[in-house]
């Protein structure tokens, strides 16, 4: 009887799976009709727009969905948990969309803001690094260079001669030394946790550091300033249409439960919730007991995760219908 049912709730989660592959198709075929949209109405002085920046913000939600639904039979249980996680978010965004569809500025206001953050993080890690992989340079050269070489090979030149098993040990000293040292080196790097520590491998600590001052620098103060001008451009068209962020954000729900709450969705935070934090964070429960979702629990998420895709897919496409019908006004 148990075996049965495990097979039972296999083939289930293998029904919803399939559903999931059908909805996928549907959603790439709403996501190529936002593109075609997209293409047609949305125009460079046209950037702003509330209807644009929706149609764009749809088509990569759609397209989000189109990946994780790819990805959904190589999942382990803990990404599955986290996916319906993720789609909530998305339907709880786009359920306050619906309600209000100014609030894709706050969307926008958001994304831009964070884009700007990682950046400067990326640029005041670079420079960190850049200062690192330099001082590695100079340890280099100063240690292994100028004095434990030169210092071997003075030792070499006053042995004597004669005592052929001492030169021997010394050459092979000599050999082995500036790997020993720069594996130590690289061992610092390690910990300094550097993302250029593979490249500084092969291509020299004093290379890297140049290629980052001249080319990484320079791209990430380059995209930084773009991002910047983005930021300003969006600014200048929410003024110009006379909406108040800062009043429309800043009343805006801001936590996922309040925001849950407001769409409706709060029970689905509730349960989410519990379960990705009881997995995600090191409890002592999550640290003292492994915590294994049974196919049962699967099968449920597998089905939570077809129901909330499938209601995203149609808010999308209600919205998306409006947009062709031109009954939504641009803004």
């Amino acid at each position: 009887m148990v075996m049965g049912a495990k097979r039972s709730t296999k083939q289930r989660i293998q029904y919803y799976i399939g559903r999931l592959k059908v909805l996928q198709l549907e959603l790439i075929n709403i996501r190529d009709s936002i593109k075609l949209i997209i293409e047609s109405k949305c125009k460079s002085n046209d950037e702003f727009s509330n209807q644009c920046l929706i149609l764009r913000f749809y088509f990569a939600v759609a397209n989000k969905l189109i990946q994780m639904i790819s990805a959904i039979e190589s999942m382990d249980p803990q990404s599955i948990l986290l996916a319906t996680r993720y789609v909530l978010e998305l339907l709880i965004n786009l359920k306050l969309l619906e309600k209000d569809r100014d609030y894709i500025y706050c969307i926008y206001k958001e994304l831009i803001e964070q884009y700007i953050k990682f950046v400067k993080i990326q640029i005041e890690k670079t420079k960190r690094e850049m200062g690192i992989l330099e001082q590695l340079n100079r340890v280099e050269h100063e240690i292994l260079q100028e004095a434990l070489i030169p210092l071997i090979k003075k030792t070499v030149r006053e042995l004597n001669k004669s005592d052929d098993i001492k030169e021997h040990i010394v050459q092979e000293l000599l050999l082995l030394l500036p790997r020993t040292f720069m594996k130590a080196v690289d061992r610092f790097a390690e910990k300094e946790f550097l993302l250029y520590s593979e490249d500084a491998k092969h291509m020299g600590y004093g290379f890297t550091a140049y290629q980052l001052r001249e080319k990484g620098l320079p791209e990430l103060e380059r995209k930084l300033k773009e991002l910047q001008e983005y930021e300003n451009n969006f600014y200048s068209h929410v003024e110009s249409m006379n909406i108040h962020l800062d009043n429309l954000c800043n009343n805006a729900p801001k936590t996922w439960k309040d925001k849950a709450r407001i769409t409706g969705l709060e029970e689905d935070y509730n349960i989410i919730y519990h379960h990705t934090s009881s997995i995600l964070h090191a409890t002592p429960a999550s640290v003292m007991h492994e915590r294994i979702l049974e196919d049962a629990e699967i099968y449920i998420f597998i089905r939570y995760l077809y129901v909330r895709m499938y209601d995203t897919t149609e808010l999308i496409r209600k919205v998306i219908a409006e947009f062709k019908a031109g009954l939504n006004s641009v803004k």
